[in-house]
């Protein structure tokens, strides 16, 4: 699976069958809603390792130490991303919940788990 490539990991995440993927490889941590109520969550590199892989915004290489916390409870999620920048630690969160089946159609939209590694 190719490592910053959300639509290929999209199918991963739906062949899973999980509405939160979380993925590895580039060192850079994000936390991104690809598909109504779906994540894909890259936790970083905590130690700021080096990569190869040029970021897609501005190319560059360089890595921010980070690390990703997630608090699951229920159908609730938060998810917090710490950095390391400039000698301080910088703390984000995100929360997220996932959609309620539609009771008239039997269906739910978002597959049976939540997370998905």
């Amino acid at each position: 699976v190719p490592a910053a490539d959300h639509s290929v990991l999209d199918m991963q995440r739906r062949k899973m069958d999980v509405d939160i993927l979380i993925h590895g490889h580039t060192h850079r941590n994000e936390v991104v809603e690809y598909d109504r109520g779906a994540y894909h969550i890259n936790p970083g590199s905590i130690t700021g390792a080096w990569s190869t892989l040029p970021n897609p915004v501005d190319k560059s290489t360089d890595i921010t130490p980070s690390f990703v916390l997630l608090a699951v409870q229920g159908n609730r999620t938060v998810c917090y991303v710490y950095e390391l920048i400039n000698g301080e630690v910088d703390v984000s969160k995100t929360e997220f919940s996932k959609r309620v089946s539609d009771e008239s159609d039997g269906v739910n939209p978002m597959g049976g788990g939540l997370l998905g590694v």
